[in-house]
């Protein structure tokens, strides 16, 4: 089995488990109200443990967290965090010139279907689905030791806390926007990204065993 084949057969076992998990989610994922002394409704989200070591797991909850975000979010998102993994991207690999300039680091198809792959166009102009997809991968490789991630990864020093960083500057209006208070309630789903891919992050390092655990909220996790 080549690296080709698995790392297609992996992108869709990951399409299948989460395409499996849906219903339970859906059966799983109450959140329950509770009235308090005073009488005022209570919201209590229950957690469920996300186990680190199960990369298709991770990966299905990277996507959903980030489906789960506003998409005007993620535009702001995914540009800042291509600039960080390229800052002269547009000089070296402009989106004029579609898929034949690419980058390496680009998404690579995951399926023959045109559906199965993410274009290679700005952030702005490209499908949920698609936008969603490179906000994952740009984690995933970032969570990788340094020894082990792409060289333009290596090159722009990135880590999970300084992607998060990125991220912090990019949405700094956005949270910000007073006639838009519903934008804050979308900051939970980018912390607990950032929680996961942290404690990924260490996985990975090795200074965490497989069996290793996070809690997340089932809100709008897998539904």
């Amino acid at each position: 089995m080549d690296g080709e084949y698995r790392r297609r057969f992996s992108e869709r076992r990951r399409a299948s488990a989460l395409e499996n998990y849906d219903g339970d989610a859906v059966q799983k994922s109450r959140v329950k109200r509770l009235k308090n002394e005073n009488d005022t409704t209570v919201t209590i989200m229950r957690k469920r443990p996300l186990k680190i070591g199960d990369s298709d797991l991770v990966w299905n909850f990277y996507q959903q967290r980030f489906r789960n975000c506003q998409q005007s979010a993620c535009k702001l998102i995914a540009k800042a965090w291509v600039k960080a993994v390229e800052p002269k991207k547009q000089s070296n690999h402009p989106y004029t010139g579609k898929d034949e300039k690419a980058p390496d680091w680009w998404p690579k198809p995951w399926g023959p279907s045109k559906d199965e792959k993410v274009r290679h166009k700005e952030p702005d102009h490209l499908y949920k689905k698609e936008r969603v997809h490179l906000l994952a991968h740009i984690l995933r490789l970032v969570v990788e030791p340094s020894s082990k991630q792409h060289p333009e990864v290596q090159k722009s020093g990135l880590s999970v806390s300084k992607l998060e960083e990125v991220t912090t500057e990019a949405l700094s209006s956005f949270f910000a926007d007073a006639n838009n208070p519903a934008n804050m309630q979308k900051r939970p789903f980018l912390q607990e990204i950032f929680k996961v891919a942290r404690k990924e992050e260490r996985y990975l390092n090795g200074e965490i065993g497989r069996q290793s655990h996070r809690l997340v909220i089932f809100f709008n996790w897998l539904t």
